[in-house]
Order: C-alpha cells, then structure tokens, then sequence
C-alpha cells in the first residue's frame, strides 16, 4: 500500500505462568501467556517491540502506553501504520 510505513500487531506466547498474581497472564481463550506488540517494516525489520505485558492487557492498552504511541503522537509520520482491530 503506498505510504504505508510499517504494520503493529500484538500476538500471544504461551507461558508458565508465574506463582505470584498469575491471574493477570490468563489471556481471552483462558491460557496463560504474554503479550507482544510488533511493529515491522517493508524491509522485514522490527523497530520497536513491547515485550512486558501479561496476556490479560489489550492490544489498545499496550499501544497507548507504549513509547511508540508517545512519538507518534508528537511527531506525525509521513505515511501510515497499518493494524488491525
């Protein structure tokens, strides 16, 4: 797609989940896991991930709270990120 820039998507990796507050990595389908937020680019590299958030945190959240969010929001790129809802 012309002016696309990268695409964001957040995906989930099974874990053993911790023994302290455990609650917080049961994700939607009831398993345990992290959440990651990828960002790619058109030349198959990664600038910028988030890989710190339990399976329970939405994928908006993580975004919004992310250090990706922040600059996006105080300098505009010149094109777009494409995500999925």
């Amino acid at each position: 797609m012309p002016n696309t820039i990268g695409v964001i998507d957040c995906t989930h990796v099974h874990i053993q989940a911790p023994h302290e507050r455990d609650w917080e990595y049961i994700n939607q389908k009831g398993r345990r896991s992290i959440n990651i937020q990828l960002v790619g680019d058109a030349d198959l590299i990664i600038p910028n991930c988030v890989v710190k958030r339990p399976g329970s945190v939405h994928d908006a959240r993580i975004l919004r709270e992310s250090a990706l969010y922040r600059v996006l929001q105080s300098n505009r790129p010149d094109g777009i990120i494409l995500g999925d809802v």
